[in-house]
Parts: C-alpha cells; sequence; structure tokens
C-alpha cells in the first residue's frame, strides 16, 4: 500500500530544495529521485567521516534537518 502522506511531504521538499536535487542529480548523471535520496544521505552522514554527493552547491543543513525528521515521521518501516 502506497504511504501518500510520506510520498506528498517527499515530493514537496524535492520541490523545495529543487536547485540542490537537480544539481546532483546533473552532477552525478542520476535521476531525481535518486538525486534527492543522495541529498538525503548527504544530511545523515555529514560529519561522520563519509564523503557527501557532490552538486547540490550552497546548503542549509540545519534547515533540511528539520524537514528530514518531518518526512522520516511520516515514513513505515
Amino acid at each position: 500500500m502506497v504511504n501518500k502522506e510520506f510520498m506528498k511531504k517527499k515530493n514537496e521538499l524535492t520541490k523545495k530544495y529543487f536547485d540542490q536535487v537537480a544539481g546532483i542529480s546533473e552532477f552525478n548523471d542520476v535521476d531525481l529521485d535518486v538525486a534527492f535520496e543522495m541529498l538525503l544521505a548527504n544530511a545523515r552522514n555529514r560529519g561522520k567521516g563519509y564523503p557527501l554527493y557532490e552538486g547540490c552547491g550552497e546548503m542549509d543543513y540545519d534547515l533540511f534537518d528539520v524537514d528530514v525528521a518531518a518526512l522520516d515521521a511520516l515514513r513505515r518501516v
């Protein structure tokens, strides 16, 4: 069953952070859905010694963290 609330929020965030998602998409030659997941990985992995995906440009990760928490609250496990 499709989690409509999660997908709606994910689409909202993809639009909100479109410049960053599109930059990752273009730089890494992946589609926008994959690029959004790469942006999520950047947020979750920063400061942990892992390399970040390139291409997103300027990013306010503190603001993004709040949005990611809202998205994760809708995620089904």
